[in-house]
């Protein structure tokens, strides 16, 4: 499965979001495409350390 291009967003933002979900770089596969595709966030982490955030823009944000 290839990753697509992702839409990403402020952490800060992503974090107030209900449905989160964490992934390593480059890191594709059905779960995330289906969180992604729910309006969820992708959290991608680097060393224990969350450094961006995805989620899809044509949704609504969840837990807005």
């Amino acid at each position: 499965m290839k990753r697509p291009v992702l839409d990403q967003v402020e952490l800060n933002k992503a974090k107030t979001c209900k449905l989160i979900i964490t992934m390593s770089p480059g890191q594709w596969d059905a779960l995330l495409q289906g969180v992604y595709d729910a309006g969820g966030v992708l959290i991608e982490i680097e060393e224990e350390i969350p450094v961006r955030a995805y989620q899809r823009k044509t949704t609504a944000t969840i837990g807005d």
